[in-house]
């Protein structure tokens, strides 16, 4: 009998909470002024009397009396009034009292106030009203992965966290946050074009870990970050971790940006191409005019040297003669190759055995279309999908 009222206590409980629960939609008055009702029941909570409002996030919805709209048509708020929070009650949980408040972001809201000059400084409110960056920058970002970006009188940028610290003095054009509490912060580079900046990493301690030499750093979320030196016929790419080490050296004009089986990148280096792996040891040197990226089929990969064709395997051991004019990976079989000598095509496998003699004017790859075929082929000036043996495919 207890186990049957607990449970229907519990029951009862739940059912009050479920149906207490209260979501706010906004509606417009007769007055032309916002006000809320219950989205379940229609009821209103709160008379229209806002002239302005945002949508509710992490619990509080901006709200705004006295806001007039700009002449400007891309304006994205109006401007004056008192601005301020209500919760998902309606209650004006944070008093309407700023010149100036954006929606909650990551738990923290930017709010401004003018200043006598008639410029607005800027700082942030936690949920609580509570405000943990006063309103002294020129600008402020809304809170992002921990952080806000904040901007002072002289457009030098930083960042603070949720506990108003600044992370770094403000002697910098650029700062980003990268992911993994990493920041690129950056000058004007004065070799560059307008906009042309370079870049140091720092962490979230305030700490520079690298030079500010970089053309680009990106972000850490598939691992290393990519990062590059110089631009233009000039750029190296490499790859740096998360203590601003160059893991992969910033010396290749080209490199993958994502690694081919989770192991190795084709790059270029003096012009050549060669493998490397993620710790960037060379694999395959830089010897090939070509290495292509997609042809990773069992340890094996297309090579070009000077104007011939081959294929090596991941030790640069020669599997197929490095002597042909021109090579093709054909998709419905990876264990045949199309080649071209002289000037006309045929079909070899991986041992260099010759499966269809070269006679073929133009040969393509049938891109999985013509499951039946293994490649497509021109010859007497018309095209028809064969096998591997030359007949014709329908």
């Amino acid at each position: 009998m207890k186990n049957k009222l607990f449970a229907l206590i519990v029951l009862v409980l739940g059912t009050f909470t479920i149906s207490s629960a209260q979501k706010l939609i906004a509606f417009e008055g007769d007055n032309e002024k916002t006000g809320f009702k219950d989205a379940a029941t229609g009821k209103v909570v709160v008379a229209p009397k806002y002239d302005f409002y945002d949508d509710f996030s992490d619990g509080l919805a901006v709200v705004n009396i006295g806001a007039e709209w700009p002449d400007d048509p891309n304006a994205p708020t109006p401007v004056g009034g008192k601005w301020g929070y209500i919760n998902e009650k309606g209650v004006e949980v944070i008093p309407l009292k700023y010149d100036y408040t954006e929606t909650f972001s990551d738990g923290m809201g930017v709010f401004a106030n003018k200043g006598k000059d008639g410029n607005y400084k800027y700082g942030y409110l936690n949920t609580k009203g509570e405000a943990v960056v006063p309103a002294q920058y020129s600008f402020a970002d809304p809170f992002e992965n921990g952080y806000g970006k904040v901007e002072n009188d002289k457009e030098l940028r930083s960042f603070v966290n949720k506990e108003g610290k600044l992370l770094f003095p403000f002697k910098y054009q650029s700062a980003d946050y990268l992911s993994n509490d990493r920041f690129s912060l950056g000058n004007e580079d004065p070799n560059g074009d307008e906009y042309d900046y370079l870049y140091a990493l720092a962490d979230a301690k305030g700490n520079l870990l690298t030079e500010m030499k970089y053309a680009f750093i990106g972000d850490f979320k598939d691992g290393p970050a990519r990062a590059t030196i110089g631009r233009g016929a000039n750029q190296k790419k490499g790859f740096l971790d998360l203590s601003g080490k160059e893991v992969i050296r910033v010396i290749y004009s080209s490199l993958d940006d994502y690694p081919v089986n989770d192991r190795y990148r084709t790059a270029q280096l003096e012009g050549k191409w060669g493998l490397i792996d993620e710790q960037g040891k060379t694999v395959i040197p830089f010897n090939y005019e070509t290495l292509t990226t997609y042809s990773y089929y069992e340890g094996r990969v297309l090579v070009k040297k000077g104007n011939v064709w081959g294929v090596i395997d991941m030790n640069n051991k020669v599997l197929l003669p490095i002597k042909y004019d021109g090579i093709k990976i054909l998709s419905n079989d990876l264990n045949i190759l199309g080649v071209e000598k002289n000037g006309k095509w045929g079909l070899m496998d991986y041992k260099g055995n010759i499966l269809l003699e070269p006679q073929f004017e133009i040969m393509y790859d049938t891109s999985n279309k013509n499951k039946k075929a293994i490649a497509r082929v021109k010859k007497d000036g018309k095209f028809i999908d064969i096998d591997r043996n030359g007949n014709k495919v329908e």
